[in-house]
């Protein structure tokens, strides 16, 4: 299965393709601003490029859903829908909660990705690690997987840590930002897990679409927990 996935969720740009389980390429970039709408399109055009492919020779897209950036939930989410519309290829969305959590080594403690959400939020889940579904011989296999506890959250770190009733492994560019309180709490990993990957994204993606099914190009959307930041404020 030649699966592109695409992350936009937060400043780290990505894209990945992969043919099953085999990675025949990447593109990430970490940006200080949001010129993702600049780059999204000639990442995808070099990946496939070197990977000599075609778009129309792609089997499912996945995309990143959020929550994170406004703006590059946008942006990935009308790319990924346009190409499932144009090439009639199936496409399913990943939360970037799920993408982070699963970037963790199998581990005892809880697992909290927190992405910062401004205004003294993050935006967060728990999960704990648990056997995924099984696979018929030659599906592929995500093998463990950390599975959610929580439903996905917008909150302060405290209301976050008043939850855990454990040690946890706290993920993303939110342990960095909040690294003081949160340390207290459990162990805050170093910058390598504050974004999440695309490779991650595509396992996750393709993992979702065997279990599923593709989504509705429709009515995929972002996951905004911020719903007044997308509605019109009457006077």
């Amino acid at each position: 299965m030649l699966t592109l996935a695409i992350e936009t969720a937060t400043k780290k740009l990505g894209v990945s393709l992969m043919d099953g389980s085999k990675l025949l390429g990447m593109h990430e970039c970490l940006f200080s601003g949001n010129p993702h709408g600049e780059s999204l399109a000639p990442f995808v055009e070099q990946l496939l490029l070197d990977a000599r492919v075609s778009a129309s020779d792609l089997d499912l897209v996945v995309v990143d859903q959020g929550p994170g950036s406004f703006t590059g939930l946008r942006i990935g989410l009308g790319f990924a829908k346009s190409l499932a519309f144009s090439l009639k290829t199936p496409v399913v969305g990943v939360s970037s909660l799920d993408v982070l959590a699963a970037a963790v080594p199998d581990s005892d403690k809880l697992i909290c990705p927190v992405i910062d959400a401004k205004r003294g939020n993050l935006y967060t889940a728990v999960y704990v690690w648990g056997k995924s579904p099984s696979s018929q011989e030659g599906d592929f296999k995500m093998g463990d997987c950390p599975q959610k506890r929580t439903e996905y959250l917008l909150c302060p770190p405290n209301e976050l840590l008043s939850q855990l009733d454990q040690k946890a492994v706290f993920i993303g560019d939110g342990a960095d930002i909040f690294a003081d309180q949160l340390s207290a709490a459990g162990t805050v990993l170093t910058e390598d897990f504050w974004w999440p990957s695309s490779v991650t994204l595509n396992r996750l993606g393709q993992a979702q679409f065997k279990a599923q099914g593709a989504a509705d190009p429709q009515t995929l959307s972002p996951i905004y927990l911020y719903p007044m930041d997308c509605t019109v404020r009457k006077s």
